[in-house]
């Protein structure tokens, strides 16, 4: 499912959308544990930004996904 990582006022927002097999936790962790969203919300530069996770289903057989889904 996806949803907010973190929702707040600020004008910057980030999407995550992760690859084929895979999923929001796997897919934006590191070997040694880093997660990058995490890591946004935790570097100055970035301001507190908004981050965005669309997770959705995969496997060799997922259905089709259009625009709508």
């Amino acid at each position: 499912m996806s949803n907010w990582h973190t929702l707040n006022n600020s004008p910057t927002v980030f999407v995550f959308v992760h690859g084929f097999f895979s999923n929001s936790i796997e897919c934006w962790t590191s070997d040694c544990g880093i997660y990058w969203p995490n890591l946004l919300n935790e570097d100055p530069r970035f301001k507190k930004p908004s981050v965005f996770l669309a997770n959705y289903y995969t496997s060799p057989f997922s259905n089709d996904y259009g625009i709508k889904d």
